[in-house]
């Protein structure tokens, strides 16, 4: 059950900080399409050290890549994410549309 817990909060790390990433960098609203990881080993505490690496950052889809690593500095696991470019309006409703 460790395993699984922490498999679910890499990968809900992983379109977190990605879709951060993806915003500050180019300032753009993206969604994941595709979400690939691989986890190498399991902790069960101590710091958990993530970096991002875009691989692509085109008009309409982003490629990224995500290592995360222990205090030690040896890998836990390693996620590549494509996200999907959205564009919004320039005028937003801001009162629901109404």
């Amino acid at each position: 059950m460790k395993r699984f817990r922490m498999a679910l909060v890499l990968t809900c790390l992983v379109a977190l900080v990605v879709s951060a990433n993806a915003f500050a960098v180019i300032n753009v609203t993206a969604v994941g399409v595709n979400n690939s990881t691989d986890f190498l080993r399991s902790v069960s505490e101590g710091t958990i050290s993530i970096r991002t690496s875009p691989i692509h950052r085109g008009r309409r889809q982003q490629l990224w890549a995500v290592e995360f690593t222990d205090a030690d500095g040896r890998a836990l696991a390693r996620s590549q994410v494509r996200l999907q470019n959205i564009e919004l309006p320039d005028s937003a409703p801001s009162n629901g549309g109404e």
